[in-house]
């Protein structure tokens, strides 16, 4: 694959276009090697690019730390010259027709994980019998596995009722006597620790005795996957989801002993699911134990969703969502799509699978309308839709969609679009976004930047809103120069649980006054508040300021032998004193 304009536009985001374009005089020792290029990219550090053209695609190496996706501005920066032609070009020989026929039989053989379906199930059917005829008739080995295994499948293809399995997992559960837990756990604690610690250990006690009804039924779901039982896996399973529901709450004197039963029985069922899709990557699937599975979850769906059923037993297809995208393959995805259709449940739960079907069957219409219908339904969505318009090219939909979404998720996008978006396509929206994201995440480096696109006036309004959150508020005004003002704001919130932080900017600006403050604050709470290890833990972690105030060593040691003698009758405090290395 060459390098072209059209490419380059679908691997950056358009912010890395816009820098990468800013970088391009900073490109330096661009050379070319056959079909790799070498350079060294100036930015805040020197930066080594490496971008090479395969058959196939086009690899691109940057030593920065950059992952947002697509493309760094420093590789986007070495690409802009290629196109450009500003590079030399090693004198080396170019290589025969064989030599690059050799490169892709290589890449063929090195490539093991699509290796049966992008190779050997395309060969022709006579090749691939000669194929198999030899490679069993040379390897016992081999001669004696598929006879195991074929023995194996006779002897797991058994059906399973799963009704009757749901009734014997529910009723294991319904008999586990969660009050036996009280009596086996001794404590050797004081009585506030175990007022805080007991609840907790009864609850994990709880837990276990859950899992060791369910975790048997796990490992023989597992035990038939092993043999290449997916569909007797996977009833085993349902049969462990099902018994999930309609469990009574149990309960140890006068409070419950789990915050809900049903709850954590389903999430155990959920860590299950997980397990056996980390074994499918192990197991040789065949497409009609796929449609199988798909089916025996829709029939259960359907037999719980009825208006005649009185079960309350709640199927959502997403509960199975990730078994679901772990076994698909193209032909198993149209099935699937088939069904979603019939049953009207292509819907903002069912999404994720829709847009993981169409992708597999490469049918963008689909995928698109999938994005469009469910991007304010779910963050996810919104950035896989807004991914999409990228590689489309279609800033005018990205933006939109960028738009509109926002709105909806503010907190959950932010982030990911102030690395997508950038002010010289849409200055207002950039602006909005590193407002809020500085806001959100109290980011001094944020508002550093914001600085740069408001006024004077903007930037005050902005400064003064944070004032209820001291900590931040005093970093705005350091990054300001405006430490008279710090000070004057730690004389007043001298009783802030954050005031360490609050006065960081200015420790060794004014350092006696934080000194004095900083100590008067210490004693004030070791005599009027301060009566637990716990207290004298953040004494002592708040104390550490006064470590990094320069210039005062003296008085810091002075400070700390009056504490150690005036509270001599405090062991805890001592021990906390010492452990904090003072």
């Amino acid at each position: 694959m060459k390098l072209t304009k059209e490419w380059l536009k679908e691997a950056a985001t358009i912010s890395s276009l816009y820098k990468g374009d800013d970088l391009y005089e900073e490109v330096a020792e661009l050379t070319k090697e056959q079909n790799k290029y070498t350079a060294i990219v100036f930015g805040e550090l020197f930066y080594d690019v490496q971008i090479e053209e395969n058959d196939l695609d086009i690899d691109c190496f940057c030593t920065c730390d950059y992952d947002a996706g697509g493309l760094c501005q420093h590789a986007v920066a070495v690409c802009l010259n290629i196109l450009d032609g500003q590079f030399e070009e090693s004198e080396l020989e170019a290589k025969v027709d064989l030599e690059e026929t050799v490169e892709i039989i290589d890449y063929r053989l090195k490539d093991g994980k699509n290796f049966y379906a992008n190779v050997f199930q395309i060969a022709a059917d006579e090749t691939k019998n000669n194929f198999l005829q030899q490679l069993f008739e040379n390897n016992e080995f081999l001669r004696k596995n598929f006879l195991e295994l074929q023995r194996n499948n006779e002897k797991y293809n058994i059906s399973i009722d799963i009704n009757s399995l749901r009734k014997n997992i529910f009723d294991q559960l319904l008999s586990v006597d969660f009050s036996k837990n009280n009596e086996t756990i001794a404590f050797h604690l004081n009585a506030a620790a175990e007022k805080k610690i007991k609840p907790l250990l009864l609850e994990e006690k709880a837990i276990e005795q859950i899992e060791q009804v369910l975790n048997p039924y796990g490992e023989k779901a597992l035990e038939f996957l092993a043999h290449g039982q997916l569909t007797n896996a996977l009833t085993v399973y349902l049969g462990m989801f099902e018994a999930s529901f309609g469990l009574p709450e149990p309960e140890w004197e006068d409070a419950p002993l789990i915050d809900d039963f049903e709850a954590e029985t389903i999430t155990i069922c959920q860590n299950w699911q997980t397990t056996i899709i980390e074994a499918l990557s192990d197991t040789a699937l065949e497409e009609e134990q796929i449609r199988r599975c798909i089916d025996l979850i829709f029939d259960r769906w359907q037999l719980h969703h009825t208006e005649q059923s009185v079960s309350d037993i709640y199927y959502d297809i997403k509960f199975f969502e990730p078994f679901l995208l772990a076994i698909l393959t193209p032909h198993t995805a149209q099935y699937l799509k088939d069904l979603l259709t019939k049953n009207q449940l292509v819907n903002y739960q069912t999404a994720n699978i829709g847009l993981h079907c169409a992708k597999l069957l490469k049918q963008e219409d689909w995928w698109l309308e999938i994005g469009e219908n469910f991007a304010g339904n779910d963050p996810k969505i919104a950035e896989k839709l807004m991914q999409k318009y990228h590689q489309l090219n279609q800033p005018e939909n990205f933006y939109r969609i960028a738009r509109y979404t926002f709105d909806l998720f503010p907190d959950k996008l932010a982030g990911f679009l102030l690395k997508h978006i950038h002010p010289k396509v849409d200055r207002n929206f950039y602006i909005e976004l590193l407002r809020f994201y500085t806001n959100k995440k109290q980011d001094v480096d944020g508002f550093k930047e914001l600085r740069e696109f408001i006024t004077a006036e903007e930037k005050e309004v902005f400064i003064e809103s944070n004032y209820t959150t001291p900590a931040f508020y005093a970093k705005l005004l350091a990054a300001e120069l405006r430490f008279t003002e710090i000070l004057d704001l730690a004389k007043n919130q001298q009783n802030a649980w954050d005031f360490s932080d609050l006065v960081k900017p200015i420790l060794n600006i004014y350092p006696r006054d934080i000194f004095d403050m900083q100590t008067k604050r210490t004693i004030e709470n070791l005599t009027l508040n301060a009566s637990t290890r716990s207290d004298y833990k953040r004494i002592c972690k708040n104390l550490q300021t006064i470590k990094e105030i320069k210039g005062l060593e003296e008085p810091r040691a002075e400070f700390i032998k009056r504490l150690k003698k005036q509270f001599k009758n405090r062991p805890e405090f001592i021990e906390e004193l010492t452990e904090a290395g003072f």
